[in-house]
């Protein structure tokens, strides 16, 4: 899942910055 997130995050970018560990 951590993985999931972190591609998540990187294609959001700021929008998900929160969210990036």
């Amino acid at each position: 899942l951590q993985e999931y997130a972190r591609k998540v995050a990187e294609e959001l970018g700021d929008q998900s910055g929160n969210f990036k560990a």
